[in-house]
């Protein structure tokens, strides 16, 4: 019912989520079911759902155990705060009602949410769920939210289909239903009610000039939200192509702010602002090529990854297809001399071991020999493409690193040409200075001279190590990705032959496991 506080009383002791009391819980839910409830590691390995209510807990945590973890049922507790969910990216139900939290927060790994309650807390605001595209049922009955901006924000979860928020000071006030049905034009129930097409429609006409007005700023915000998104993705690109250090601009004012009071006064020197604006134009436009040719470069590796990749992966698409037609074809092999040693039991297992003939002994170990022989054909022909698999690769990845060498190598030469050019600017920039303070400067003219020289140094100490952190990112970026690639390809490889191996000793037991003969001991031959 409305209003009714199902809680535990404030007297019970506060419990700790602790490890312990998820396998217990866990326990009595499976034997319940009639599972087994022995193994623990099996038990939270094969969990999906859990039932915490009603257990007095006032901290979510301990719940890394349990990463599988698609419903999560935490209501009628003493719980304060989210919290200890990061470690449940699958997360599709939670519910946290009637607990004492106060904000909707630390919920940024639920982005596969799909139902969340919280009816019957604490919370004020509407906040930190918009991340939640996948949220189709939101229940915050009973809380404390006061604005019907709310209403406004939740426009941002597009799949939201049903909503409470009874028991709020918003609900009271004046025609927030229709508010919500206008503002909220894709929400199918509201109050465990389908909205009336017709209120909606009506509201939405009421609504019209307020409605525009948030569409339009929505609008401004996605374009931001977009612009920002393309920043950050040519900043990542930058990263990656090793120009992010080198970029024009940046440079330029790096260069300048080292000695920012001696800037100052050389930049006071008759004609040196100009000569200052000609050497930051003529400089951006070297540093654009290096620029551009940081990208390109990206590119083309990009490319050369690319190919090398499809190679391998339809290396092993191709070697997996002959592998399961060899092994289908084993199979139907198999099947035959498993049916021959069943009918060949059939004949022998009722028989008095003393009436089997030492022939009848012997066709069947011939069967069985003959099972063994066609195991250890599949377990080279599987065991041999895989190592001719690795050899492939393995090329591959030799000339791959190859062209990757020739190219980075490449890079770093025309890198370096572009940054002694810029060197090679900004030395005539000095002289000019040089020049320009030697005939204005008058009495200070030994002082400009000094602090001109004092310039030029950090000017040439700072284009030296932009140079050789380019060259130290390119050459550990190159190194490491070397190693990536064959610690990926050794650990796979390994696996599928443990994975052969594991494979062939399972089908050579099958044969030996048949049971022909009777029991019995035969006598040895003298």
């Amino acid at each position: 019912m409305p209003g009714l506080d199902v809680r535990l009383a404030e007297e019970d002791d506060p419990v700790v989520l602790s490890p312990q009391l998820i396998i217990t819980t866990l326990r009595e839910d499976k034997s319940k079911d009639g599972e087994d409830t022995e193994d623990a590691a099996y038990i939270l390995a094969n969990t999906d759902t859990i039932r915490l209510e009603f257990k007095k807990i006032i901290k979510i945590e301990n719940l890394n155990c349990l990463s599988g973890l698609t419903r999560l049922f935490l209501d009628n507790n003493f719980i304060e705060e989210i919290s200890g969910l990061e470690c449940l990216p699958h997360l599709e139900w939670l519910d946290l009602s009637f607990n004492r939290i106060r904000v909707l927060e630390n919920l940024e790994a639920q982005t596969n949410l799909k139902v969340l309650a919280i009816f019957h807390n604490q919370i004020k605001k509407v906040e930190n769920v918009h991340h939640m595209k996948k949220l189709e049922v939101l229940r915050l009955g009973n809380n404390r939210i006061e604005d019907r901006d709310c209403i406004i924000y939740l426009r941002k979860l597009h799949n939201l289909r049903t909503l409470s928020l009874k028991g709020n000071p918003v609900f009271e006030l004046e025609e927030f239903h229709g508010y919500v049905a206008a503002f909220l034009p894709d929400l199918v129930y509201f109050e465990f009610k389908m909205i009336d097409n017709e209120e909606r429609r009506i509201h939405t006409e009421k609504n019209q000039g307020e409605i525009f007005k948030v569409l339009g700023t929505e609008q401004k915000e996605e374009h931001a939200r977009r612009q920002q998104e393309q920043a950050d993705n040519l900043m990542k690109r930058e990263e990656k192509a090793f120009i992010d250090n080198l970029r024009g601009e940046d440079l330029v004012r790096c260069l300048f702010s080292q000695r920012l009071d001696e800037e100052e006064e050389i930049i006071k020197i008759p004609e040196a602002r100009d000569t200052k604006q000609k050497f930051d134009k003529d400089f951006m436009e070297i540093m654009l090529k290096l620029y551009n040719t940081g990208l390109e470069a990206l590119g083309t590796r990009e490319k050369e990854w690319s190919d090398i990749d499809y190679g391998i992966r339809d290396a092993k698409n191709k070697l997996e297809i002959r592998d399961v037609q060899i092994i289908k074809q084993f199979n139907e092999e198999k099947q035959e001399i498993l049916d021959n040693l069943m009918e060949m039991g059939e004949q022998l297992l009722d028989l008095d071991p003393e009436s089997i003939s030492y022939v009848q002994i012997a066709e069947v170990e011939s069967v069985r020999e003959e099972y063994r022989k066609k195991v250890k054909v599949l377990s080279k022909n599987l065991l041999g493409h895989e190592i001719l698999l690795i050899n492939s690769i393995e090329g591959m990845i030799e000339e791959y690193e190859r062209r990757l060498g020739n190219m980075t190598y490449e890079f770093l030469e025309t890198c370096g040409e572009y940054i002694q050019e810029a060197r090679d600017l900004e030395t005539i920039y000095f002289q000019r200075l040089l020049e320009l303070a030697d005939v204005s400067g008058g009495v200070r003219t030994d002082y400009l001279l000094d602090i001109i020289s004092l310039c030029h140094d950090e000017h040439q100490r700072l284009m030296d190590s932009r140079q050789e952190g380019l060259r130290l990112a390119v050459n550990t970026w190159r190194e490491e990705h070397f190693k990536s690639i064959r610690d990926s390809e050794f650990n796979r490889s390994r696996s599928r032959v443990l994975e052969i191996c594991k494979y062939i000793d399972t089908v050579c037991s099958e044969a030996d496991n048949v049971e022909v003969l009777p029991q019995a001991t035969l006598p040895e031959e003298d």
